[in-house]
């Protein structure tokens, strides 16, 4: 087959990081082949098809033996047969701040496999750490499916990008980590390297080589750019340092990057640093800057910390302005920031500062807790969403607006309880406190006050964008469509809400099954304005979504796991307190769609929690009712 023999001629070619890093920083070892089969339970289509067989569409079956054909590889020899058929890389690493490494010598459990292919789930040469779950080398499926849902969900919503998943790979073994109680499944992921996505700082450190100046300036404004995205998108990376972010400022290394209902500062991994907070995590990328200006075998240019500084805050800065704009609705946001420079820079100032807002319950600090949603004091994603069609159909009211965003169903919002804390940890929490304190809203009189600022912020907010629409002579159905799309929340990368762990462990699940869902969840958390797909919403048997067209109107649909085996008749879907009926789509036996329905629908029952119901639903077909079963039900897939 041609597209196993593409494969294999990518592999057998030596990594482009290489010659990116230099031969001296890499570690070779052999590769065979494995004794075991590994499984493809989830393969990134378009990736495939892009890199493998451009010409020609493959089934899900076809593309998994290419997978399964070309990467039933590995380095580690329990696990190997047979004489070596290839050489891996594996990069070495140095990382002044200590935070990287965990006493290994370089990436523990990842290895380039030929030019473009980064695996990992096995334990490498450089494995040197003493504390076991650095350096045994075991990715469990859990964490398999969660990188791969981050890196292939993100795709286009960071400026400086990040890596794709091509695929995950059920090792058929199970492996213990300190997370779970009961041996769990092994699994390991392909990503891919086409540009740099995975080179590291810590790559810069080792190597020692002269940097120029204006590398280092470019350093510092891909930072910026990153943590300006980082804002806006409601992301979290959870663990920074020198490994986990490209000089290009690239994320890497997803298992704790989260998504956030707000603002507010929230902790994914650790609580004892205020840098691994949202909206505190640039400081920690300073950081780097300050230690990349330190090393003199690297800053040969004499670049001061300062300048690295003030370059990456001021790309922030501009990013992030740019980025609000995006939110807006609108599309060309250089040029409209250029024209209206002093107005949006005023109100997204507002706004970054009113964003921050929170609620003091440290426990909910925790992406991974249930009130983690609940503390921001507002939650602007809601506003921003629903405003092009409140005003459109004549229903925007400032004051509604603010009542919208800091409705909560917090209870004893002010109110914390007191913790219990060892004397090693205090002086932690108390530095914590002193930086992120300034956003703890603790009485209704702050709340009041807060309130004002935001309806002046939502008051100015809809002047600008009138202005903005008419400077422009922006198309507002577009706009809609674009803000309803952008600023939609990604309830499946809350921790709380994430079913990675339940889809990872149930061994019933055909891989085929397993695929489909792993798209849907991917599809549920991009946010392409061209793309038009919004409120995706999984169930055992499928998931509910809705397509925008950009001329003001919408049809609700859904997709099966699968042919239902359904006659041609239209069904009917009864979700949210709405009853629409669909249709087949032409030549598609698992998508119906409902006739077309006017935007402004999706504004009725829209509030600020919305995100975070389970939507329960039925079907309905020639009399046949089928429940729609959520995913963490017992009920299986068949």
């Amino acid at each position: 087959m041609q597209t196993l023999k593409t494969l294999e001629k990518l592999l057998r070619e030596r990594p482009g990081a290489v010659g990116r890093q230099g031969a001296s920083t890499f570690v070779k070892t052999p590769v065979y082949r494995s004794k075991r089969q590994y499984k493809a339970v989830y393969i990134n289509a378009a990736l495939f098809h892009k890199l493998l067989s451009p010409k020609k569409r493959l089934s899900f079956h076809e593309m998994a033996a290419v997978i399964e054909a070309g990467f039933n590889i590995t380095i580690e020899k329990k696990n190997a047969e047979g004489k070596a058929v290839g050489t891996a890389y594996v990069d070495r690493q140095a990382d002044p701040l200590g935070l990287s490494l965990s006493g290994n010598g370089g990436s523990g459990r990842a290895w380039y496999a030929g030019k473009i292919f980064n695996i990992k789930g096995e334990k490498t040469p450089l494995a040197k750490s003493k504390q076991k779950r650095f350096s045994d080398g075991y990715l469990e499926m859990e964490r398999c499916l969660w990188e791969t849902l981050i890196a292939d969900g993100l795709q286009g919503a960071l400026a400086n990008g990040l890596n794709a998943v091509l695929a995950v790979l059920d090792m058929d073994e199970t492996c213990d980590v300190i997370w779970r109680d009961a041996p769990v499944r092994r699994g390991k992921i392909i990503r891919v390297d086409t540009s740099g996505e995975l080179d590291r700082v810590t790559h810069l450190f080792q190597r020692k080589k002269p940097l120029t100046k204006a590398a280092m300036m470019k350093m510092a404004k891909g930072f910026g750019l990153l943590e300006a995205d980082k804002f806006a998108e409601r992301l979290v990376h959870g663990t920074w340092s020198p490994g986990n972010i490209s000089p290009a400022g690239h994320l890497i290394d997803f298992d704790t990057v989260c998504a956030t209902k707000g603002r507010s500062p929230q902790y994914s991994s650790t609580r004892w640093h205020h840098q691994n907070y949202f909206g505190y995590e640039h400081l920690g990328q300073l950081l780097v800057l300050e230690a990349v200006a330190k090393d003199k075998r690297l800053n040969r240019a004499g670049v001061t910390y300062d300048a690295l500084k003030d370059a990456m805050l001021t790309a922030m800065k501009c990013r992030l302005e740019e980025k609000f704009i995006t939110l807006m609705g609108f599309d060309a946001a250089p040029d409209i920031r250029k024209r209206f420079g002093p107005e949006v820079e005023e109100l997204c100032e507002l706004w970054a500062e009113l964003a921050r807002k929170t609620y003091r319950k440290m426990a909910a600090f925790s992406s991974k807790d249930a009130q983690a949603s609940l503390l921001p004091v507002f939650d602007f994603s809601a506003f921003f969403r629903i405003y092009p069609l409140q005003k459109r159909a004549g229903t925007f009211f400032a004051e509604e607006s603010v009542f919208t965003m800091a409705d909560t169903s917090l209870k004893n919002r002010f109110r914390d309880k007191k913790e219990k804390l060892t004397k090693e940890e205090q002086p932690y929490h108390d530095a914590v406190m002193e930086a992120i304190g300034g956003d703890f809203v603790t009485s209704e009189q702050e709340l009041a006050l807060l309130k004002i600022a935001a309806l002046h912020f939502v008051r100015r907010y809809d002047a600008l964008h009138a202005k903005i629409a008419a400077a422009t002579k922006a198309r507002m159905k577009e706009v809609e469509a674009r803000a309803y799309v952008v600023n939609e929340d990604r309830f499946y990368m809350f921790p709380p809400h994430t079913v990675t762990f339940h889809l990872a462990e149930r061994q019933q699940l055909a891989p085929e099954t397993l695929d489909e869902i792993m798209r849907a969840l991917v599809l549920s958390c991009r946010r392409d304005p061209a793309g038009r797909i919004a409120d995706v919403h999984l169930y055992q048997q499928g998931y509910s979504f809705t397509e925008l067209d950009g001329k003001g109107g919408y049809r609700r649909g859904f997709r099966f796991f699968g042919d239902p085996g359904l006659k041609k008749g239209p069904i009917t879907l009864e979700q949210g307190g709405q009853s629409l009926k669909l249709t087949r789509k032409k030549d598609n036996k698992i998508i119906y769609l409902s006739n077309k329905c006017d935007i402004g629908e999706l504004d009725a029952s829209f509030f600020r929690e919305s995100s975070l119901l389970f939507k329960e639903a039925k079907l309905y077909s020639l009399g046949v009712i089928l429940k729609l079963t959520g995913l963490l039900e017992k009920q299986s897939v068949k």
